[in-house]
């Protein structure tokens, strides 16, 4: 199957699963929330042996994404695939892939939105709670109010740990998706999630310590947030709607 243009190879060095991308590009949605009308009707992995696996989606459905994840989400030493899936008829959920008796199969998946034409985006996969398993969080209808969902993974399921509304990680037609990141803000060694407010003028700095979502504090930017965020160290640097980049540090959250 062809690969998805424009789309990227995710890639791992641990687990039995080192590449993922997405595979057969179709225009049978209509949303064009990434800037065009083609997504993608399958998903690939290549193993560690260098075996190629697929899987392809019913007609009812795409992937309606870039670039697929891989991450070992429970733990077990064996890798997961994360995708945001849509239905043509009910909209966007996060469905999490694995490879299961020499096929790569369907493990499970989140709650579809509900309607045609509403998207999700995944803003960051990690150990919230540093229990060894890690979490999935994204954006449901970043356009639209933006809820912040986080949810774990664990014997087969996904279970949701917690929801916040007033966030967003992407604007509509852009093809950047990672409007988000990771940073210990306030130096007590956990981890904050990193988000654009719902006008993209401010980054949130929002703890999700024993799966209560707090924004604790705040960086003011000069112009709209508007491109991937990149971190090095303590400073986050953010593409902005004038063309300038803002450098933004953990002191700098207030």
């Amino acid at each position: 199957m062809a690969p998805l243009p424009d789309g990227g190879v995710a890639q791992s060095r641990s687990g039995n699963i080192t590449g993922a991308w997405y595979v057969a590009p179709t225009n049978r949605y209509d949303h064009g929330i990434l800037g065009d009308h083609v997504e993608a009707g399958g998903l690939a992995v290549k193993t560690r042996d260098g075996q190629t696996f697929a899987f392809e989606l019913p007609a009812t459905h795409v992937f309606e994404d870039l670039t697929p994840r891989i991450a070992d989400l429970d733990g077990d030493g064996t890798s997961e695939v994360i995708a945001i899936r849509s239905s043509l008829t009910r909209g966007a959920a996060v469905a999490v892939y694995g490879l299961r008796s020499g096929k790569l199969s369907l493990l499970a998946v989140t709650p579809e939105i509900g309607r045609a034409h509403r998207w999700l985006n995944i803003a960051a996969i990690h150990d919230f709670d540093g229990d060894g398993s890690r979490e999935i969080s994204f954006v449901r209808t970043p356009h639209i109010a933006g809820v912040l969902e986080v949810w774990s993974y664990s014997g087969g399921k996904l279970v949701k740990r917690l929801e916040m509304s007033g966030v967003s990680n992407h604007a509509i037609g852009s093809r950047a998706l990672r409007l988000s990141a990771l940073l210990d803000v306030d130096g007590d060694g956990n981890t904050e999630l990193i988000l654009p407010d719902q006008p993209h003028t401010s980054l949130l700095a929002i703890s999700v310590r024993s799966w209560k979502a707090q924004v604790i504090s705040r960086a003011v930017l000069r112009a709209k947030a508007a491109g991937d965020l990149s971190k090095s160290g303590k400073t986050i640097t953010v593409p902005m709607a004038d063309g300038r980049k803002a450098s933004i540090r953990a002191v700098d959250f207030r």
